[in-house]
């Protein structure tokens, strides 16, 4: 079964190459793979529209199947990019850290640092989170485990920490949950990295799920009080920019 994935591969591939319509018998010579195993692989392709004949008669070419998930591709990368550029404006604007991470399964990882435009750096693109401490894991985590038993996770997702706002036990942690579904944003007091503040924005599908979280990090020092609330609304705009991508 894998060697035949292999060379379905190895056709679909040697025919995106090739600026001309192939006859099997070149495919099969180009590609090493025997010509009755070039037939069979090419008519699969052909229903499913990865392959499309050619122009002369008993040749082929890439089909239109595979022209979309080429598109699909591209609208990622774009998208990726499109949400980069709104945390760099932030970041140059604000002077703060900022950053998006994603829910994957039951992980939660960073995949945007912005960090070059203040004075210090906080986290790495890359990095995993918990689910009971930090901006991100309580913003992730108040809408993930909000029709979840947390009890049946709390082992896997607890990890224990010194630094006195972060929940101790299930009834905290659901309190602090509580907390963000009220407001909409989560707050981290130096729960990640001490001395910082943080600001949580969950991240939405189009159809409601939670998929991530914006985090807005500086030292909590040089943060006026009265800066939080512009704070949390840019984060909330952003959020929603990015929710309306539809990832």
């Amino acid at each position: 079964m894998i060697q035949v994935v292999e060379k379905t591969v190895k056709i679909l591939l040697f025919l995106s190459e090739s600026n001309q319509d192939l006859s099997a018998i070149e495919i099969s010579k180009e590609t090493g793979i025997n010509r009755g195993t070039v037939y069979r692989i090419i008519n699969t392709l052909k229903t499913s529209g990865f392959i499309q004949d050619g122009i002369k008669d008993h040749t082929y070419m890439i089909g239109p199947a595979a022209y979309r998930i080429g598109m699909a591709y591209k609208r990622h990368i774009d998208e990726d990019q499109y949400i980069r550029n709104i945390l760099i404006n932030f970041a140059k604007d604000s002077n703060l850290n900022i950053g998006f991470a994603i829910l994957e399964g039951i992980n939660i990882i960073s995949i945007h640092e912005i960090d070059q435009y203040s004075n210090v750096r906080f986290y790495d693109e890359g990095t995993e989170y918990p689910f009971n401490m930090g901006a991100y894991g309580k913003a992730i985590g108040a809408f993930f485990f909000k029709d979840k038993p947390i009890e049946e996770y709390w082992d896997r997702l607890y990890i224990k920490a010194k630094n006195p706002n972060v929940p101790k036990n299930i009834e905290e942690l659901n309190a602090a949950y509580d907390d963000v579904r009220k407001n909409g944003y989560s707050i981290s007091r130096g729960e990640n990295v001490p001395g910082t503040l943080g600001i949580g924005i969950p991240v939405f599908d189009h159809k409601g799920y939670i998929i991530g979280a914006i985090s807005i990090v500086g030292i909590e020092a040089s943060i006026p009080s009265e800066m939080l609330p512009g704070i949390i609304k840019a984060g909330k705009n952003i959020a929603e920019k990015i929710s309306l991508l539809n990832i």
